[in-house]
């Protein structure tokens, strides 16, 4: 049965503008990120690492790109358990992060199934084991845009796997 394209996004639809600086001077070497289970070499294709200072201070700092491949923004992560009252993920004011999806400008360019998780590290943990054709909700839900891109990247011969957290929200 061909997979029934989602109805185009209509509210709020207006895209994340290409940001017009790098966070540059992260340090790729930061424990959390070993902890983590990323490589050196996983850590710098993906762009990723300590920011001491500015706007992701204290903050392991993650790059999202658009499906044309521009950075729209940062996402930072609290290295290790936040104190209470502290969110994990810090993303800028005004990004909607339901109109991308972490890592499609890459994955797009794969083959084999499209592989869907959760969060950040889970999409750069697999890319890193073999497993390049693989994105990234930001979340545990998949928003009408997100449903949108992935139909406009797959087709009805695609296969897609979706492997959500094992928690409640997954």
């Amino acid at each position: 049965k061909p997979a029934t394209k989602p109805a185009p996004v209509q509210e709020n639809a207006t895209p994340n503008k290409p940001l017009h600086f790098r966070l540059d001077k992260l340090e790729r070497e930061h424990p959390y990120l070993t902890e983590r289970g990323l490589t050196l070499e996983t850590v710098v294709d993906f762009g990723i690492g300590f920011c001491a200072k500015g706007m992701m201070a204290g903050r392991i700092a993650i790059p999202i790109h658009n499906v044309a491949g521009e950075v729209v923004a940062y996402a930072g992560r609290f290295s290790g358990e936040p104190p209470e009252d502290t969110p994990k993920y810090k993303l800028p004011q005004g990004f909607r992060k339901s109109l991308e999806l972490f890592n499609l400008d890459r994955a797009k360019k794969e083959t084999g199934p499209l592989v869907i998780v959760e969060g950040f590290f889970g999409c750069m943990k697999l890319h890193q084991l073999g497993c390049p054709k693989v994105v990234a909700l930001m979340g545990s839900t998949m928003s009408s845009a997100q449903e949108e891109l992935i139909c406009k990247h797959t087709d009805s011969q695609s296969q897609i796997i979706v492997m959500l957290d094992g928690d409640e929200a997954g």
